[in-house]
């Protein structure tokens, strides 16, 4: 992650006195969340910082970086997206860690994860959405949607005629971007799961949980 590794760079670190960010492992999603719960509760003095060491530092080469982070993480989309996540690993983070428990038995885990992916499938509608893209816009001038980048320009060939609906150059705002991009997460997530704990291996582990003399299900030929 880019924000880890510049603010670990020693001559940021020695000034940045906010909340450290962990080191992020793809096998550890308590380190995402946790990582998620820090830029979002420290946005604004990420920000303030980012924007001292862009204007106050001498080194070229950090003063760059630090504009460019500063560029990212002020855009609408980024507090979204980390909202988003937050959200998504807030879900995941009980089951995960209740599957790592030594007294977890198959039985359990099947039923662990078919809760998961029903809480993850129940974001996956226009209301979710508008609650987190609130979420992400509250007190945040930043969220406000911009103009487009390029500039609308009327065909040559219709400068004579009065156009009173669109002829065929559509742009999507932010909302609308980020719109697309929360239903691909939600759907990337559940392609996943699907993949990992399809209903044959939730038959299987439900299969080898009667196996077990430690559970009801011993022995039990209905499994």
């Amino acid at each position: 992650m880019r924000f880890f590794k510049f603010l670990r760079k020693p001559t940021v670190a020695a000034q940045y006195k906010g909340q450290k960010l962990k080191r992020l492992l793809d096998q550890r999603w308590t380190g995402h969340l946790d990582t998620v719960s820090v830029v979002l509760k420290s946005h604004n003095t990420l920000v303030e910082f980012l924007n001292e060491i862009a204007t106050t530092r001498k080194g070229a080469d950090i003063k760059l970086e630090a504009v460019g982070l500063h560029k990212a993480i002020t855009e609408p989309a980024f507090k979204f997206l980390s909202c988003v996540m937050y959200k998504v690993l807030g879900l995941m983070d009980p089951p995960n860690r209740m599957l790592q428990a030594e007294q977890t038995d198959l039985m359990t885990a099947v039923q662990l994860i078919r809760s998961a992916s029903s809480c993850i499938e129940s974001l996956r509608s226009d209301a979710e959405f508008a609650k987190l893209w609130a979420e992400s816009i509250k007190s945040s001038d930043d969220a406000v949607p911009t103009a487009p980048k390029r500039q609308r320009q009327a065909s040559k060939s219709l400068q004579d005629y009065i156009v009173n609906e669109s002829v065929g150059q559509r742009e999507s705002n932010i909302e609308q971007e980020c719109k697309r991009l929360f239903f691909n997460i939600i759907d990337s997530i559940l392609g996943e799961m699907s993949v990992r704990f399809s209903e044959r291996n939730s038959q299987y582990m439900s299969a080898l949980d009667a196996l077990d003399p430690g559970t009801k299900n011993f022995l039990d030929a209905g499994k």
